[in-house]
């Protein structure tokens, strides 16, 4: 362990740091220099404070006295000045602290001497121990207390239980000293406690980390692992996946691995997904388990699935189409190249939890879960697209035309029948003469008002209601003051006719429309002020603000079409799905899509075949296809040297024996 000081982390980079901006929700902070409540908390968890000198020599002294009548004052000080030490790295005052605790052991047995000392090291009300205290407060000189205190637990016989100590308060439940050093990344100091013998294979439980809303916590999973790799420490991770005591494949409390964790930490930003896709993939690669990505959490959920349960597009994308090369990890491959030819590649996709021949399968999360906004995008996806599209094509289309030959036929025929007079009766009509007609009349009306309503209701809210606002209030003041313009003269009709407000108003709306005139201004008391507000209004209402009306709703109109394809999506999808329930077990048996491929002796996969046309692809990256040794006496480490260094790296294919779905 090196007393190097640990590089210094921006705010950025610590797991918490957005908590700033979020109102304190925990009656006990980790360490925190805001408490709630009545302020009764133990010093042994309150926020530290720097000890004043003259304070700290008063302690000290008093610690020596051993006066009954102090003790309590003195076992109350000794945690104080314990925690003052270790977050502000005071080495000397440390030792001093140590040494004085253990004379004060001498009087115990053995096992009661650990005890004691381990309970002087740790908070009775939250288990915080004064190694968590240490890293809760990084500083230059945090490698060596950490080495001091380690040390004194060895020399006393409780390392173990020190080390690995866990909080035993509800919010942080769980977490251990190794928890905290990854959460800090501090590499060396993790290297450390693991090798002094700290758990790996533990979990923090408490509600801060299974938080019921996001903002009363977070998630990156339970485990020390998990936690590294959802922030990104892939040092750490390398770390743990070595080691032979990690269980990789562990689960917390809702049943999610390691996987999960970094499925449910992805979010939009593309950085953010890309370290988060390069971390799931190190891991499946790293781990001896090659099942991993199979095991499901409580709610019966993959990774796979759960990302698209939560709309994750990017690493969802990423499992659908991962192909691995190298033949150690190739059974991971979701999708294998198996021929290209110039621009043209044919891949082949795994359909296992993809298609509905599987339970729960990744197409129906994304058709009919109604809480994720995206869903057209993942739809988008391959090879979940070409599903649908060859759905539809095989069997879809047909039962749909049917059904809708069906339908017709009998809205026609019901029609006819309804409106066809028998004998000498005519058609029904309203009576308004008693009150079923009349509430019928009601009916209709209030069907037709609610349809219109429905069809135009976002433009009306959008674009018009606030047009129509601004428009009222031009309306109004310039009605207000041409009205005030006008002579007032009571034996002239004519002029009488616009000196009122509502006559004014009148005239400027037909003016707005294109139907009025100018009469107006020539009993006007300053007929070049009224006609200059006159020229006003029209320009800023019939000019700008018509137009912006137009604008407004031309926009208007675009996202609603781009809307409307994406629920005539998701439509169609929902009506393929559907239609395919309604098969019985023969014909969905025959209507099943892919086929049967060996990809290797005991791995055989259902695969649907896609061709894809890659010009860029192609442009940049020529394939080599190695069905030979030697291709005319030349190998493909051969063509790259007749091709020069600058030459992009050739891919090596593999072979994939292709069968029928009946085997």
């Amino acid at each position: 362990m090196t007393s190097e000081a640990p590089n210094l982390v921006e705010p950025k980079d610590f797991i918490f740091s957005s908590l700033v901006s979020i109102n304190p929700v925990f009656t006990k902070p980790m360490d925190s220099h805001v408490t709630e409540g009545d302020g009764k908390h133990e010093e042994m968890d309150s926020p530290c404070s720097p000890v004043d000198e003259s304070v700290r020599f008063l302690l000290e002294e008093n610690s020596r006295e051993n006066e009954p009548s102090n003790a309590n004052h003195e076992i109350h000080n000794h945690e104080i000045l314990l925690l003052s030490a270790v977050s502000d790295g005071d080495k000397e005052l440390l030792t001093r602290l140590l040494k004085n605790i253990k004379d004060r052991s001498s009087s115990f047995s053995k096992s009661g001497a650990q005890d004691y000392l381990l309970n002087k090291l740790t908070a009775k009300d939250t288990g915080k121990t004064c190694l968590m205290k240490a890293l809760l407060n990084i500083n230059s000189n945090t490698p060596e207390i950490v080495r001091i205190l380690i040390s004194f637990s060895e020399n006393n016989g409780f390392w173990d239980q020190f080390i690995n100590a866990e909080y035993t308060e509800e919010n942080y439940k769980g977490q251990t000293a190794l928890h905290i050093a990854i959460e800090r990344r501090q590499f060396e100091i993790v290297k450390y406690l693991i090798a002094k013998g700290a758990k790996i294979n533990v979990r923090a439980s408490g509600l801060f980390f299974n938080p019921v809303d996001k903002n009363n916590g977070f998630y990156f999973g339970e485990t020390p692992l998990a936690l590294a790799a959802c922030t990104n420490q892939p040092e750490i991770v390398e770390l743990l996946m070595n080691d032979n005591q990690t269980n990789v494949s562990m689960q917390d409390s809702f049943g999610n691995t390691v996987l999960h964790a970094l499925v449910t930490a992805s979010e939009g930003s593309e950085a953010h997904n890309t370290f988060i896709i390069n971390m799931y993939d190190k891991i499946i690669r790293k781990c001896k388990n090659k099942s991993l990505e199979d095991i499901r959490n409580k709610n019966g959920l993959s990774p796979m699935q759960l990302a698209a349960t939560t709309g994750k597009l990017e690493i969802l994308k990423y499992i659908l189409n991962r192909e691995i090369k190298d033949k150690e990890n190739r059974i991971l491959s979701k999708r294998f190249t198996d021929w290209a030819y110039g621009p043209i590649s044919s891949y082949l996709y795994d359909l296992h939890d993809v298609d509905t021949s599987s339970e729960n399968s990744v197409l129906e999360i994304i058709v009919y879960n109604t809480d994720i906004n995206n869903r057209h995008e993942l739809l988008a996806l391959e090879p979940l697209q070409t599903l649908l599209r060859m759905k539809w094509q095989t069997f879809a289309r047909i039962m749909f035309s049917v059904s809708f030959l069906f339908t017709f036929t009998y809205n026609l025929a019901f029609t006819l029948l309804y409106y066809q007079p028998h004998g000498d009766k005519t058609p029904k009509a309203l009576n308004f003469s008693g009150t079923t007609g009349i509430f019928e009349l009601f009916g209709q009306v209030f069907i037709m008002i609610w349809a219109t309503y429905l069809i135009v209701q976002k433009v009306i809210w959008n674009d018009v209601l606030k047009f129509l606002l601004v428009y009222v209030l031009f309306l109004c003041g310039f009605g207000v003051a041409l009205a005030s313009l006008i002579e007032h003269c009571p034996d002239d009709a004519d002029c009488r006719r616009y000196n009122t407000f509502g006559r004014a108003i009148m005239e400027l709306f037909k003016l707005t429309i294109g139907l009025g005139d100018l009469e107006m201004q020539q009993d006007s008391k300053y007929p070049g002020l009224f006609l200059l507000l006159l020229i006003t209004y029209v320009i800023l209402t019939f000019v700008l603000l018509l137009n912006m009306l137009i604008v407004l709703m031309g926009q208007t109109v675009d996202d609603i079409s781009k809307d409307s394809e994406n629920i005539w999506r998701l439509q169609r999808a929902r009506t393929i799905l559907e239609y395919e329930k309604c098969l019985p077990t023969c014909l969905r048996n025959k209507f099943k899509l892919g086929n049967i491929c060996n990809i290797s002796e005991k791995d055989r996969r259902l695969c649907l075949r896609i061709n894809e046309v890659k010009w860029t692809e192609w442009h940049n990256q020529v394939t080599c296809l190695n069905d030979e040794p030697k291709l005319n006496g030349t190998s493909c480490s051969d063509l790259r040297d007749i091709a020069g260094p600058d030459h992009p790296k050739q891919m090596s294919q593999i072979t994939i024996q292709v069968y029928s779905a009946d085997g």
